[in-house]
């Protein structure tokens, strides 16, 4: 857990880490019989899209808020979602609390490990993640606007043949914060690369 116990990565039994993401899969195939679970879950721009198919495959649907823990819960309200949460591991199970509690939803997977009598790897089987790249630009004085990183990043998401691109500015640091998801590192490598020139471009 982080200092305020609202985030949580978990270790499974074969020590590789288990994130926010993946937390949420296990809650969610957990909370399907659950009456007052309306299958949809809320994530955000930065969810793996390997979760959103995942979940698409046992019928409950993902929907994206913009980034902050916020953001997700007053989603989870539009939408009547008990669930919710970031890939960082701040999870909100408003069934149980209306915050991120990172001992509460310890418990709530290690209850759902138990009850199936399943090791946390095998409760994750079925998900099948995408490879992310994540990259921080550095630049001193951003005046790129968001509306060009958006068109940027579409044209970059066309290149990749099963893949994503996400370009947007740090709230808090002189960074462009890039994420790509592709199963294709070489198609990865020139998006990068394409980006880079682009941003390079519109922000001399």
């Amino acid at each position: 857990m982080d200092g305020d116990a609202d985030r949580i990565i978990i270790i499974d039994e074969t020590g590789k880490i288990v994130n926010g993401d993946e937390i949420l899969y296990i809650l969610a195939r957990a909370s399907i019989d659950n009456p007052k679970f309306n299958s949809k879950v809320v994530g955000t721009i930065l969810t793996n899209i390997g979760l959103e198919s995942s979940l698409n495959e046992i019928n409950i649907e993902l929907h994206r808020s913009d980034v902050g823990d916020k953001n997700v819960y007053k989603m989870m309200k539009s939408i009547g979602s008990i669930l919710g949460g970031e890939t960082s591991g701040h999870i909100i199970h408003d069934d149980y609390s209306p915050t991120g509690d990172g001992l509460l939803v310890a418990l709530l997977v290690l209850k759902e490990s138990i009850k199936s009598k399943q090791p946390i790897s095998n409760l994750l089987k079925d998900l099948k993640l995408v490879p992310q790249t994540n990259i921080n630009l550095e630049i001193k004085d951003i005046e790129i606007t968001n509306d060009v990183l958006k068109s940027i990043a579409s044209r970059a998401t066309e290149k990749l043949d099963n893949g994503r691109s996400i370009i947007r500015k740090s709230g808090t640091e002189p960074l462009i914060r890039i994420l790509i998801e592709s199963d294709n590192k070489e198609e990865t490598n020139e998006v990068i690369k394409f980006i880079n020139e682009e941003i390079s471009k519109e922000n001399r």
